[in-house]
């Protein structure tokens, strides 16, 4: 499928590297942001600014915020898109947990979005493909692996499937929860048409396009406790020489992780791939499940290899209130496989990559806002 895509979110971390590669290969692209990360949140690379930006790529663009309800809806009256791509959230747990202001800000935004969305397509009868970027975070820890087809449930004589469990550990991760059983809702009653991607940790921030060379097409690349992602706050770690590994807890908690460069191939895929008219199709999107001191562990000795960096590892109370005692996290993603997915780097080649764009930016990170200091309990 080629054509014209609107991507609510563009100006972000996935965003603007998403718009880079669907130029590239031959799509329309249309973005709205309110550009709200350019205010709370810091980015170790260079961030060109907006109208750098579109006119790099040579796309539409409008500062739009999509809990604005008549813009949000002339906006897709207007742009009358193939497609959209759906990114606009809030997507800091960390930010969602640090005060109250915090909280609802990422309630409202994460909730009233997602409905201004589908009940725009609803009211202007908009026969278009949706996809919309979840968290794994949204399932229930366990040791049960997690299926994109649910749950086969048995009480005595009875079976049925049921949708996987859902159990945030945060108020963010609560509002995309509520924002999946929307999505359900609307395809179920109005026939809409929407992946729904649970999407792992994203890392790295190369790309196909984003060679590291032209600051210009650099997208977003954030390392602190609120904003920054696990892996890449490693990375930055390391590349400061002085600032130790961060682990929560013991460590042993396992997510699913994936190089920014597979989050993009995989929402192309999902773009050229739209599942049955009127259906909902849930995706789990990421490329192998680790543990995160095995991950602050290969950074440590990626960082000594290959740039001479002695780091040490340091661990913390873990802020967060949830589960280290998973031994089997094993999360199936046949539909991703089935459309040709294929990781295109290995974790170490990411890890030396990312570490590698740290240092020469070095001067950027910032290295105060590093370790915990949002705290789940009270």
């Amino acid at each position: 499928m080629r054509g014209k895509v609107l991507i609510a979110g563009i100006d972000g971390f996935i965003g603007f590297a998403l718009a880079q590669n669907l130029v590239a290969h031959g799509f329309e692209v249309y973005g709205i942001d309110n550009l709200f990360k350019r205010k709370v949140a810091t980015s170790i690379t260079p961030i060109a600014s907006v109208e750098d930006r579109v006119h790099a790529l040579s796309i539409g663009f409008e500062v739009c915020d999509v809990t604005d309800w008549p813009h949000f809806l002339d906006v897709l009256r207007r742009v009358d898109p193939d497609a959209i791509v759906y990114l606009a959230h809030q997507p800091s747990a960390p930010y969602s947990m640090k005060d109250r202001d915090s909280c609802f800000e990422t309630t409202f935004t994460n909730t009233i979005g997602p409905l201004n969305l589908v009940w725009a397509l609803r009211e202007l009868k908009m026969d278009v493909h949706v996809i919309v970027i979840g968290t794994l975070g949204e399932y229930a820890a366990s040791n049960i692996p997690i299926s994109e087809k649910g749950l086969e449930i048995s009480y005595g004589p009875f079976k049925e499937v049921l949708p996987y469990p859902r159990r945030g550990i945060s108020f963010y991760h609560d509002t995309k929860i509520l924002g999946s059983l929307y999505l359900e809702l609307a395809c179920n009653c109005w026939g809409l048409t929407v992946t729904d991607v649970m999407q792992g940790v994203v890392f790295g921030i190369l790309t196909e396009e984003i060679n590291g060379k032209d600051e210009l097409l650099f997208t977003r690349f954030s390392a602190d406790e609120l904003h920054g992602t696990y892996l890449n706050r490693l990375c930055a770690e390391a590349a400061t020489k002085d600032v130790s590994l961060t682990v929560y807890g013991s460590g042993n908690q396992k997510r699913g992780f994936l190089p920014l460069r597979d989050s993009i191939q995989c929402l192309r895929l999902l773009l050229e791939n739209p599942p049955k008219r009127g259906e909902y199709r849930l995706v789990n999107q990421l490329m192998e499940v680790y543990r995160l001191e095995d991950l602050a562990r290969t950074v440590k000795r990626i960082s000594m290899e290959e740039f001479g960096i002695f780091t040490k590892m340091k661990y913390y109370p873990n802020p967060r209130v949830e589960r280290e005692d998973i031994d089997l996290y094993k999360v199936e993603k046949g539909i991703l496989d089935s459309l040709g997915y294929k990781p295109s780097i290995t974790l170490e080649e990411e890890i030396k990559n990312t570490i590698e764009i740290c240092i020469k930016y070095r001067k950027r990170i910032p290295r105060k806002l590093l370790k915990p200091r949002t705290r789940w309990r009270a």
